[in-house]
């Protein structure tokens, strides 16, 4: 095969998300379903934390304390949600799946955070404007790099 036909055969960043997007939401219902009552359950918790070790000790850290974080790929929130009991003052998730953002606000309401998390629908790579150089930190976790 020619080097021209070779680079033809690449896809673009966007098609793999889009791919990536396809299979994230085919598999949401039954992530949501595994555990759910559970999860509901621990989110109502005012203490509600998915932090432990390194990462918890980091959030607590002076500095972080009332401070503006955003994670990235945050899946149904339940980590996003929990960030705001270290005490920062906004907690932002971005994911790029509509089912998975869909079960993360139905787990912020049932944990009655709707004015401290919010959950927004975008790929990491295409931010909305409004998001950019407003948070002290952003938080990466397990699963971001697709």
């Amino acid at each position: 095969m020619c080097r021209k036909e070779s680079s033809n055969l690449r896809k673009t960043r966007k098609e793999y998300t889009g791919a990536n997007r396809i299979a994230w939401d085919e598999a949401a219902a039954k992530h949501a379903a595994h555990n759910n009552a559970a999860l509901f359950a621990a989110a109502r918790d005012p203490g509600y934390v998915r932090f432990e070790g390194e990462i918890l000790h980091t959030l607590q850290q002076p500095g972080v304390d009332a401070g503006h974080v955003i994670q990235l790929d945050c899946n149904n929130g339940r980590e996003t949600l929990s960030l705001r009991n270290p005490g920062a003052a906004r907690c932002v998730g971005v994911d790029a799946y509509a089912e998975f953002v869909a079960h993360g606000r139905e787990l912020i309401h049932v944990a009655g955070a709707e004015g401290q998390v919010e959950l927004v629908e975008a790929v990491i790579y295409d931010l909305p404007q409004e998001l950019m150089g407003t948070f002290d930190m952003v938080l990466v976790t397990i699963g971001v790099l697709k």
